[in-house]
Formats: C-alpha cells, sequence, structure tokens
C-alpha cells in the first residue's frame, strides 16, 4: 500500500521536466549556470526534459569543485557521457574551474628596462582548487591541476628580441600507479561569448608528479586557444581519470 503508493508517485514526479532541470540548475553548487543554458556551441537539438535527466544522472558521484558552471549543458552532457562511476575499475571524474595564479613579474635595474645579453622568464599559470581524489593518489589524497605558459625573452646585443613560448600541463602529486587523463577544456574569449572547447589525453607515470608539455602535439588552434584562456586567466575542466592496469605500452 504504502511503499507502491510512494512509488507511483515518485514515478510522476520524475517525469516533471522541472525536476531534472532544477537539479541540474539550482543549489550551491548547480551542474549549470542559468546563464549557459542558452549558450550554444555546435548543433543542438532540443533540450527537453529526458536530456537533463540524463545529464543529472551522468554526473552522480562526480566531484564539483569551484565549478563555475559556464558550459552549456550540451556540451557538458557530452563531456560527462562516456563516464560509468558505477563501475569497479577506479574511475573518477571532477568538474573543476581553474583560476590565475599570480606570478611576480621580474624586476630590472636602472630605468625598468631589461638589459642586453639577458634572459626573462614570465608564467602564466591557472590552477584548480585542490581535488579529492583518495583513491588515485593515496599519498596526498588529492592533486592540483594546473596549466602554465611560459615564455623566455632573450634580449641579444643587437638589441633584438628573441622568445621561446612552452605551455604544459601538471599535476601537484603522483598517482597510486600509470593513469589515463581525459580532460574536456572550455573557454570564452568573452563573458557572453561563444564556448570553445578542446580534449585532452595523457598519460602519467606513478614515480613522480606529472608536468608535461604540450606546444609541440595537437591542434594548432585548439593550443592557441588554450593559451588564450591561460592568458586571461580562467578555464573549465570536466577531468576523467581511470587507472591501467595493463601497463604494456604505457608510460611507467
Amino acid at each position: 500500500g504504502f511503499m507502491a503508493s510512494t512509488s507511483t508517485r515518485w514515478c510522476s514526479a520524475a517525469r516533471q521536466p522541472e525536476l531534472w532541470w532544477r537539479l541540474c540548475t539550482r543549489g550551491a553548487a548547480p551542474l549549470v549556470r542559468l546563464g549557459a543554458v542558452s549558450k550554444t556551441i555546435g548543433e543542438d537539438g532540443p533540450f527537453g526534459s529526458h536530456t537533463w535527466r540524463a545529464l543529472a544522472q551522468a554526473s552522480r558521484g562526480a566531484i564539483v569543485a569551484a565549478w563555475e558552471a559556464a558550459l552549456p549543458p550540451c556540451l557538458l552532457l557530452r563531456s560527462l557521457s562516456t563516464t560509468d562511476l558505477r563501475s569497479n575499475d577506479g574511475r573518477w571524474v571532477a568538474l573543476t574551474s581553474l583560476r590565475r595564479i599570480d606570478q611576480p613579474h621580474p624586476q630590472y635595474p636602472s630605468g625598468g628596462s631589461m638589459p642586453l645579453g639577458t634572459a626573462a622568464l614570465t608564467k602564466s599559470i591557472v590552477s584548480s582548487p585542490f581535488l579529492a581524489c583518495s583513491n588515485l593518489f593515496p599519498l596526498t589524497s588529492g592533486f592540483v591541476l594546473s596549466f602554465e605558459e611560459e615564455r623566455v625573452v632573450n634580449k641579444m646585443m643587437t638589441s633584438c628580441t628573441d622568445s621561446v613560448e612552452q605551455l604544459w600541463v601538471s599535476l601537484s602529486a603522483p598517482a597510486r600507479g600509470p593513469t589515463a587523463i581525459r580532460m574536456v577544456l572550455a573557454w570564452q574569449e568573452c563573458p557572453e561569448g561563444e564556448t570553445s572547447a578542446a580534449e585532452l589525453s595523457i598519460q602519467v607515470r606513478a614515480d613522480r608528479a606529472a608536468r608535461l608539455r604540450l606546444d609541440e602535439c595537437g591542434d594548432v588552434a585548439a593550443l592557441a586557444g588554450l593559451r588564450g584562456a591561460i592568458s586571461r586567466g580562467t578555464l573549465d575542466a570536466v577531468v576523467h581519470m581511470v587507472p591501467i592496469y595493463d601497463t604494456d605500452g604505457y608510460p611507467g
């Protein structure tokens, strides 16, 4: 009687579009900011109640850390759709937003100009908050994800200036074992502009904190967009991790 009545009411409520919409857009840490609902990326079909429900279910068990919720719901759903946190293979996923870490500017003597024959290193860094992941990072119970653009400027004796730019991704702690990481990175060139996204897949070793160079591989346009996001100091990321049990052909 009572249980059957409760089950019937829940089934009826679960079909209401507003329920799943509220689950995804309300609360202290919403998956989707209300202002992002109308933003599109690529081709979007109708975003009805069944899709809001799929988004709510796909994010179950995910870590939500300082998430700005600026991704359009269609992109977020696609970013989460390959994740099954109910599996027993150690999968882990987090939604987070990386923000600028202020770096000291180089100081030059006598007038503030860069002397001839010298080199200066400048950095732009965006970092996530601490992401709890004790299963894959037992020594530290988690890690901080960072993207870094380094620029080495050489001022030659001929007064010409040459620069070398390097792009890095790093994890602040070593994982328990070899780990595959897939990230969907998203950014906007202006607050009300279109959302751009790129996918990054890497594998990390177990014997040291990972720091991998990115600028010599991948799509040129995507890397340029990522550099711009780092310079502006804001980057959204959906991070998937899964341990690599069969290490043949993988690092570490």
